[in-house]
């Protein structure tokens, strides 16, 4: 749980991608489906996020069925209607990508996340900078990037002052 929303896609990005960097189980990657509600918490959980009460719990649990239902990995959801749209075509054009990653390229995003320049990750990995422009442009770092960022403005605007909608129709 963060306590702020401006960072729960960067956090869910990174767990994903921490997780795709790690030995293969069966022949395959592990992942997460990872289900970003954004909304007050009445109650912060001491031992378990299943303790935890609130509009962030309630709309994170609404859409963990979804999640497997739907085959998708990630999804972010607020109070605001038209908001969790633009979320739910966005997630479901980045996270395509994300369960492509290879381990080399989720390693680049990782690394990325945690702040380091291509030339450190290169350094930190003994290989060329160009090699982890390349790992990154293969993972769609760009887009990913994209994603990251029109998330926090469209969240810094609805907090800014704007009150939850409701469906018309």
């Amino acid at each position: 749980m963060l306590a702020g929303y401006q960072d729960a896609v960067r956090a869910a990005l990174y767990i994903r991608a921490y997780l795709r960097t790690r030995p293969r189980v069966r022949g395959r990657y592990l992942d997460a489906r990872i289900s970003v509600g954004v909304g007050e918490v009445s109650n912060v959980p001491s031992r378990s996020a299943l303790d935890g009460y609130g509009e962030a719990f309630t709309l994170s649990g609404r859409n963990l069925n979804r999640l497997v239902e739907e085959s998708l990995n990630l999804l972010v959801t607020t109070p605001w209607y038209e908001t969790n749209e633009e979320f739910e075509v966005e997630c479901s054009l980045v996270d395509p990508w994300i369960s492509k990653w290879s381990k080399e390229q989720a390693e680049a995003i990782l690394l990325t996340l945690r702040g380091l320049t291509q030339r450190e990750i290169g350094a930190l990995l003994h290989i060329e900078q160009s090699a982890v422009s390349q790992r990154l442009l293969h993972a769609n770092w760009p887009g990913i990037k994209r994603f990251m960022e029109r998330y926090r403005k469209v969240m810094e605007t609805r907090v800014a002052g704007s009150r939850p909608e409701t469906p018309t129709g």
